[in-house]
């Protein structure tokens, strides 16, 4: 999809296209790790946030969605009526549409820096944002297996909607990563047998290059590694192939770490379920039938 200026639209993309009279498929996209797939494509010269994010929606999306699902597509042999269902957008770009700002929690406000403050680790969180809207989101699936759209107003201190489209702030890969890498960070700091959360120390970051090399050698899969398109490997789907081969997994990365600190990893691995849920998981599971534990 091009907007007048020929700039793709920003996070859509299409799937298919079916005549509705007999249900022939003109043409569908392939799988989403296929060489073959059409993806969204745009350039961004800097960081996201509410400014350009709102730019970006004026400018092209919101005006663009409007006459997409009003006028349709002229096709070569005829014009095809597109609605759209619902949209998925990353757990940065939901957080700024919904109006969680830079919040790294899905149970509270808190931001990365205040995470990684032992003071403010030490007096707790407060839990303010709460299941409810999480469980309002989920509870909205129709027969037909789509999530039907909440509404667009945001939640944050202005109530000003961003978007003239609605946004479901649920990103089951983008949850899939943030569980892994956590996962991860523990991995590391027990096979050094750190206890201070330094990610710049040098024994940690011998710890994880150590690491990220045995689990390559022993499953295939590199971890944190940097990719061909400038972003890392360390992906939802990476994470989510970790955590369907749960067993073979866990097993490389219990023998990493001495015996006596085993037990709390067999009981993340056991609670995995319960930390997915915790980062605005329910929609994975929901998609994710054969995952359970």
């Amino acid at each position: 999809m091009f907007c007048n200026n020929n700039q793709q639209i920003k996070f859509f993309f299409p799937q298919g296209c079916v005549i509705d009279s007999d249900g022939n498929a003109l043409w569908s996209n392939q799988i989403p790790n296929s060489p073959f797939c059409v993806r969204p494509i745009t350039l961004v010269a800097q960081k996201e946030n509410e400014k350009n994010t709102k730019f970006s929606m004026d400018l092209m999306v919101n005006p663009e969605v409007t006459n997409i699902e009003n006028d349709g597509l002229e096709l070569p042999y005829g014009n095809v009526r597109v609605k759209i269902l619902r949209t998925m957008f990353d757990g940065k770009i939901s957080g700024i549409l919904s109006g969680a700002g830079g919040a790294s929690c899905q149970l509270c406000t808190a931001s990365f820096a205040e995470l990684t403050d032992l003071e403010l680790v030490r007096s707790g969180f407060p839990i303010n944002r709460t299941i409810t809207s999480a469980k309002e989101i989920f509870s909205i699936v129709d027969t037909e297996n789509y999530l039907l759209l909440p509404s667009k107003d945001r939640c944050g201190l202005t109530h000003e909607p961003i978007s003239e489209i609605d946004i479901i702030p649920a990103s089951p890969l983008h949850t899939y990563t943030c569980v892994f890498r956590w996962f991860m960070l523990l991995i590391y700091h027990m096979r050094s047998g750190t206890f201070k959360w330094l990610p710049t120390s040098r024994v940690i970051k011998d710890s994880m290059k150590f690491t990220r090399e045995f689990l390559c050698e022993k499953t295939g899969l590199r971890i944190d590694q940097p990719s061909s398109d400038g972003g890392t490997t360390s992906t939802g789907n990476m994470a989510r192939q970790c955590f369907l081969n749960k067993n073979n997994f866990i097993y490389w990365v219990s023998t990493l770490i001495s015996e006596d600190m085993r037990e709390p990893i067999n009981i993340l691995h056991s609670n995995l379920s319960v930390l997915l849920r915790i980062f605005n998981c329910n929609h994975a599971r929901y998609r994710q039938t054969e995952f359970s534990l």
